[in-house]
C-alpha cells in the first residue's frame, strides 16, 4: 500500500508520534480485552471525561457524553431536543447536513444560508420566534468558512428562550469557547484531537438537559434509548455508554488530554494553530495561482484552510505533493476540481507546515 509520509487531509488526520506511542501500549496493556463494565475501564472514562470537561471549561452543570460521531451527535440533538422545529444557518456541506437531519426526522425547519465561501451573518432578526433549536456549525469543513465566538454570543443574548447547538467538529482542540453561550456542542476526535475516528462528545446544559426530559413526558422524545435522561444515568455510573463503548478511543482520549491541560490547555492549542494559519495565508496571498476560497480573512478557519486554483493547478499540487510524500486535502462536493483542504491541526508540526509550503511554492 503507497501511503504518504505526510497528511494534511482534514480527517481522518495525521496521528502524532505521542498518540503512536499511546497505541502501542494500548496494546500492551490489553485495553481492548478490559471488560467495559469494569472498574478498571470505569476509572479511564472518568479520567477522560474529568479531562474534557478542563480542556473546555465546562461547567459543572452542563452533562458531558459519548457518542460514535459528530453526525450521530447532531441526530440525538434533534431527536431530543425539537418537536416541531429548528432553524439551521448555513454556509456549505455540513452545516447543510444538521439541516437534512433534521428533515429527514420530520421537523419543520428554516435555513439562513449564506454561499459557500461567505459566513453566515447571524441576524438575529432572521430566525422565527418558533424555533425551538438555532445551529451553527463553528467551522465549516467544506469551505474553510469559520464563525466568530462573538457570533454565537449574540444569538445567545438575542434568543433566550430557543435553545443553541454547535457543531465544533474541525475547531475542537484549537479554539476556545464560552461553553455557557450554547445548550449542545457537539465534535468527534479524528480531526483537531487526531484520534481515530469512531469517537465522538457531546456537551449538554441543564435547559437541553430539561428540554429533552419535557419532551420525554410528552411523549415527544422519539430518541429512544438515546435520551439525555438514559445516558446520563449510565455516564453518571462511572462514565458509562448506552452501547459498547469505544474502548481505545476513549484511552487514547484521556492520555491526550491530560498532556495537553498539563502544557497550557486549550489557550496553549489556540495559540499553536493560530500561528500556523497565519504563516500559511501569508504565503498563499502572495502566491500567484492560488487564493483562499474564503472570502473574508476574519472567517478563514484557523484549522482546515480551503485553497482554490485553476483545476489544472490543483490536480497539478495532487501530484507534486505525492511526489515528495504527502496528501492534501481533496475538495469537497462541487468544489473537488478547484480547491484542495489543508488540515492544520495540532499534530501538525512547523516542520510539516515547511514542508507544505515548500510545494506549493515549486
Amino acid at each position: 500500500m503507497d501511503l504518504p509520509s505526510l497528511t494534511f487531509n482534514p480527517g481522518p488526520s495525521k496521528l502524532s508520534e505521542r498518540t503512536e506511542n499511546d497505541l502501542r501500549e494500548a496494546v500492551e496493556l490489553k485495553i481492548c480485552e478490559m471488560s467495559h463494565r469494569g472498574n478498571a475501564f470505569m476509572e479511564i472514562s472518568r479520567e477522560a471525561l474529568a479531562g474534557l470537561r478542563s480542556f473546555f471549561g465546562v461547567p459543572e452543570s452542563y452533562k458531558i457524553f459519548y457518542t460514535s460521531s459528530a453526525t450521530e451527535g447532531m441526530e440525538l440533538t434533534v431527536r431530543n431536543l425539537v418537536e416541531n422545529k429548528s432553524c439551521h444557518f448555513t454556509c456549505g456541506r455540513f452545516s447543510e447536513l444538521f439541516t437534512e437531519i433534521s428533515e429527514s426526522l420530520g421537523k419543520k425547519t428554516h435555513r439562513i444560508s449564506a454561499p459557500w465561501g461567505l459566513s453566515p451573518d447571524f441576524n438575529p432578526a432572521e430566525i422565527p420566534p418558533d424555533s425551538e433549536l438555532i445551529t451553527i456549525t463553528a467551522n465549516e469543513t467544506s469551505t474553510g468558512v469559520m464563525c466568530l465566538n462573538e457570533d454565537i454570543s449574540r444569538l445567545r443574548r438575542a434568543c433566550p428562550r430557543s435553545l443553541i447547538a454547535v457543531d465544533i467538529t474541525s475547531l475542537a482542540g484549537m479554539k476556545t469557547f464560552q461553553i455557557a453561550d450554547a445548550d449542545v456542542w457537539l465534535f468527534s476526535v479524528q480531526k483537531g484531537f487526531g484520534l481515530p475516528s469512531g469517537l465522538g462528545l457531546m456537551i449538554v446544559s441543564p435547559q437541553a438537559f430539561l428540554r429533552s426530559e419535557e419532551l420525554t413526558h410528552k411523549g415527544k422524545n422519539f430518541a429512544g434509548l438515546f435520551t439525555f435522561e438514559a445516558m446520563n444515568r449510565l455516564i453518571a455510573y462511572g462514565g458509562q455508554t448506552v452501547c459498547t463503548p469505544n474502548m481505545l478511543g476513549i484511552y487514547l482520549l484521556k492520555k491526550k488530554l491530560s498532556r495537553w491541560n498539563s502544557s497550557g490547555g486549550a489557550i496553549a492549542k489556540e495559540n499553536e494553530t493560530l500561528k500556523k494559519a497565519e504563516r500559511l495565508y501569508k504565503n498563499i496571498s502572495r502566491h500567484p495561482r492560488l487564493k483562499c476560497f474564503a472570502q473574508n480573512p476574519a472567517n478563514r478557519s484557523v484549522a482546515v484552510a480551503c485553497i482554490e486554483g485553476d483545476p489544472k493547478d490543483v490536480a497539478a499540487l495532487h501530484e507534486t505533493a505525492k511526489a515528495h510524500g504527502i496528501q492534501l486535502g481533496k475538495g469537497y462536493g462541487k468544489l473537488k476540481e478547484t480547491t484542495f483542504r489543508l488540515a492544520l491541526f495540532p499534530a501538525i508540526t512547523e516542520n510539516d507546515l515547511e514542508r507544505l509550503l515548500n510545494v506549493l511554492n515549486t
